[in-house]
């Protein structure tokens, strides 16, 4: 497994010059022979993320959603107080 990418997170703030960044490493990304990327954060040693590309966009009529009940829609035992 080889590195593929370094994780850093930025911190700005202020001196006399004015706005400056700095930089820390807080992970790593490494990739297989088959390709497969993993997230490794250093404060998580003992975890890895596997990271993949998003899902392509589905289409609005493959999937029809019912809209959702109102409460005076339910049906409950509970007693009005």
């Amino acid at each position: 497994m080889s590195i593929f990418k370094r994780v850093l997170a930025a911190h700005e703030y202020e001196t006399r010059e004015g706005k400056k960044t700095s930089w820390k490493e807080v992970g790593i990304i490494t990739q297989n022979d088959k390709g497969n990327m993993f997230l490794s954060l250093h404060h998580l040693p003992n975890q890895k993320f596997n990271l993949f590309d998003p899902d392509p966009p589905r289409e609005a009529t493959q999937t029809q959603r019912k809209p959702a009940k109102s409460f005076d829609d339910l049906d409950d035992d509970v007693p009005a107080f």
